[in-house]
């Protein structure tokens, strides 16, 4: 085996543990109210609306991808594009989750507001332990 062979082995051996060990410590993070959210969307008879900016964009239309496969009606909506006129999609009976890396965003901190305006199911998830969501809570329903 040659050495660029080796290093590209040694490479994704180490990326699937980075992964690995990421996978536990979301397992380890899992709490009720992730038992909230998913009730929440079982019971609803709206859409399941996930929202992001940037890599969190990313993830949340693999969500809105994957519960539509499963028959979860489900919308993505831009964060950024959410501010500038696309709120009118969101309806009363929806459920709205916002995801961000730390929930501190000019754009992520307006989106709990939503569920002022709409009376709608909010719910925020961050990398960061406990963000202020522009001093929301994390969840608003």
């Amino acid at each position: 085996m040659g050495k660029t062979e080796a290093l590209i082995l040694e490479t994704a051996r180490r990326t699937l543990e980075i992964e690995v060990e990421t996978l536990q410590k979301l397992r380890e993070s899992l709490e009720s109210s992730f038992v909230s959210v998913v009730e929440a969307i079982f019971k609803s008879s709206g859409r399941t609306i996930v929202t992001g900016i940037g890599k969190s964009a990313l993830v949340a239309q693999k969500i809105v991808a994957t519960l539509n496969s499963t028959g979860t009606p489900a919308s993505f909506l831009h964060a950024g594009d959410a501010i500038h006129g696309d709120l009118g999609m969101i309806r009363p009976e929806d459920i709205v989750i916002c995801l961000s890396k730390s929930g501190e965003t000019p754009r992520s901190k307006c989106s709990p507001r939503w569920s002022d305006i709409w009376a709608i199911c909010w719910w925020g998830w961050s990398a960061e332990k406990i963000p202020s969501w522009g001093g929301r809570p994390i969840s608003c329903c």
